[in-house]
């Protein structure tokens, strides 16, 4: 320490304004930082900065400056030791100012130049650039960010945050979870707030209409729909331009999906469906098929069928009618299933009204009629009525 205290004030100078811009992030998830990586993180950016006031004299400083970052503000993934380790620095920041220093903690996100440096060469880096833009925040132009220093130099201020934000993306994935106290009084986040309501109102509207689809459709045509739109808003989510790579058995964690990704497509599939869906979905459901299947039990789970798959499923029983070779027992047995089936149809039809609950009128006398036949046809009479039915039911072509 006394080594470092002569370089500092070397050929007698004294220092007089200190910018402390120390710091590794040391990114991990709160899970993976133990102790020691805890202690890494806040040496290099706490405790040096720490040292500093230590040694330097506080009667001759005029002005320090922190570079802090966002995560200390707002909090980000990964950042939680780097988060404390700010934080930290905002403290010193406020203790000088009580002391009667001007002092001035700066919360910056990514820099652009920074991130162009290292993005290029570095898979790592260009993922976290990628995961950045998820979140909302745009890479810092530096030019910008020096004009904003200055500006928070001149109104002495003592801890600011500069950033240059998507509002409608930030705002989106910061109440994600809950609404935010933080931001909900500012007028870009206010318009964004109300922007997505209105997204919301509009994505009920669309997930009513992809339930009608698939109540409409069979089961094969079901999964296979709901597959094609798990594979798009998986490949946005990881900002590919086609699904090329997104199997439908592959495990979303070899697709190189994070936290932030991960609630990007959790958020995404809730506009689509109109589900609340959790927050872990992709670990406990980890391939789109096993996604595909969670989203057709939530989707479906009343058992409700659209008229146009009913008819379906009543074409595909015509068809099977048509194929089957079946003695004449098979046969009668068969006809008293479907007879029984229609009786139950027109009964429950006439009886029950499906909406209130309550009893409808009862059907005219040449409605009630047809079930009375059909009590009394014969087998030949009772097949040919339902293949009448069903083609005058099947679209041309």
């Amino acid at each position: 320490m006394t080594d470092l205290l002569d370089r500092l004030t070397a050929d007698g100078h004294r220092i007089t304004d200190l910018m402390h811009t120390a710091g590794d992030p040391g990114l991990a998830p709160l899970h993976d930082t133990d102790p020691a990586a805890l202690a890494r993180v806040l040496a290099d950016k706490a405790h040096s900065a720490q040292l500093l006031d230590d040694l330097l004299d506080p009667a001759h400083l005029r002005t320090v400056v922190h570079f802090s970052s966002v995560a200390a503000f707002w909090g980000s993934g990964e950042h939680g030791a780097y988060a404390a380790a700010n934080a930290h620095l905002d403290a010193l920041a406020e203790r000088h100012r009580a002391q009667g220093r001007h002092a001035l903690s700066v919360a910056w996100p990514v820099w652009d130049l920074l991130a162009e440096a290292h993005a290029t060469d570095d898979p790592e880096a260009a993922r976290a650039v990628r995961r950045i833009g998820l979140g909302g925040l745009r890479l810092l132009d530096p030019a910008h960010a020096l004009a904003a220093l200055r500006t928070a130099l001149d109104h002495d201020d003592t801890c600011v945050t500069v950033a240059d934000v998507d509002w409608p993306v930030f705002t989106a994935a910061f109440t994600a979870q809950r609404p935010s106290p933080l931001i909900d009084t500012l007028p870009e986040a206010r318009a964004a707030l109300a922007a997505l309501e209105e997204e919301a109102r509009l994505a009920a509207d669309a997930a009513d209409d992809l339930r009608r689809e698939l109540t409409e459709l069979n089961a094969p045509d079901r999964t296979h729909r709901l597959l094609e739109l798990v594979r798009a808003h998986t490949a946005a989510a990881l900002g590919h331009d086609s699904v090329d790579e997104i199997r439908p058995d592959r495990a979303f964690s070899e697709l190189g999906f994070e936290s932030i990704t991960a609630v990007d497509l959790r958020n995404r599939l809730n506009r689509l469906t109109g589900l609340s869906l959790p927050a872990t979905l992709l670990f406990d459901h980890p391939t789109p098929l096993a996604l595909v299947d969670l989203l057709l039990t939530e989707l479906l789970e009343d058992g409700m069928a659209g008229a146009a798959h009913v008819h379906a499923e009543i074409d595909r029983l015509a068809s099977g009618l048509a194929s089957a070779v079946v003695g004449e027992t098979d046969r009668a047995s068969i006809t008293k299933r479907l007879q029984t089936l229609l009786t139950t149809w027109t009964t429950t039809d006439a009886g029950i009204d499906s909406d209130t609950g309550a009893g409808n009128a009862p059907r005219p006398p040449a409605e009630r009629s047809v079930a009375e036949e059909l009590e009394a046809a014969t087998d030949d009479e009772m097949l040919a009525f339902i293949d009448t039915r069903l083609r005058r039911n099947t679209p041309a072509g």
